[in-house]
């Protein structure tokens, strides 16, 4: 049986610069998987708007997660644009939670949907059309919470304890918290692109591949073969309380290259796809 491998990475602080958005020092691996013609499926908080753009970018024709997993896209070749899907209930029904998250944070919650543009772009620095794309959200509300306390990887546990039964989760990213439905993550939405590589290869031994940095990044690691932790700029790396997870030496994009070169030598060429 011949075996297929997918690549599956984080966008902000993995693929991109979590400052500048930069994709150079990426481009080292994406030429190693462009190569072997080894699928790199782009798994974000970004909006649909934005990944399309970044996917045009790097003249990908993969699918791509978007929204932490609650809209999928795929390539539509003949039309050259792109069908998606997404799950769960839409952001004017996840706002309905707003007094829930500040009493569960104590403190006020800013959805980025809410906030001004240029209030947007200061917490991002992102080109304001490129702020403009971040705030269409469809399935998941990326929000600021009004003073700085570390909420990590246990608390978030704690108060998702809390909110469970309401169908919403909290997940935390690079930059914000993210408020959605429990319905659906980024593993659930890996796993959906598995079988739709099985049915296009229903002979092929599929291997999966995850490479990501944040707290939002855990439900995708947690589920496939092979995982990858890319550090933060300063060095540091997330708990995640994953075994086997491989801790690059190098941070950000830097640290998405070096994990494509450690899993893909000169001489092996694993899970090509069909010509």
């Amino acid at each position: 049986m011949d075996e297929f491998t997918i690549v599956f990475t984080d966008l902000d602080g993995t693929f991109l610069d979590h400052d500048t958005y930069s994709h150079e020092a990426s481009m080292k691996g994406l030429e190693i998987l462009k190569k072997r013609r080894i699928p790199l499926v782009m798994v974000s908080s970004k909006t649909f708007d934005e990944m399309k753009i970044i996917h045009s970018d790097l003249k990908l024709n993969s699918p791509f997660i978007f929204e932490n997993g609650g809209g999928l896209a795929f390539p539509e070749i003949i039309q050259g644009d792109y069908s998606f899907r997404t799950t769960g209930p839409d952001t004017s029904t996840l706002k309905i939670h707003l007094a829930t998250l500040e009493k569960e944070f104590s403190c006020a919650i800013r959805f980025i949907c809410d906030i001004s543009l240029e209030q947007l772009i200061a917490a991002t620095a992102l080109p304001e059309y490129r702020a403009r794309l971040a705030q269409m959200r469809k399935v998941s509300l990326p929000f600021l919470i009004c003073y700085k306390k570390k909420f990590g990887y246990e608390e978030l546990n704690l108060i998702n304890s809390h909110i469970h039964h309401l169908g919403i989760v909290i997940t935390k990213g690079g930059r914000f918290f993210h408020l959605m439905s429990n319905s659906f993550n980024k593993g659930t939405a890996m796993e959906d692109v598995v079988t739709h590589y099985k049915k296009i290869m229903p002979d092929a031994m599929i291997v999966t591949m995850g490479i990501g940095d944040s707290e939002n990044d855990i439900a995708l690691l947690e589920k496939v073969d092979k995982t990858y932790l890319v550090r933060k700029k300063d060095g540091s790396y997330i708990s995640t309380g994953i075994k086997n997870i491989i801790i690059t030496e190098k941070a950000g994009p830097a640290g998405f290259s070096e994990a494509i070169l450690k899993e893909f030598d000169s001489t092996s060429l694993p899970g090509i796809l069909p010509a």
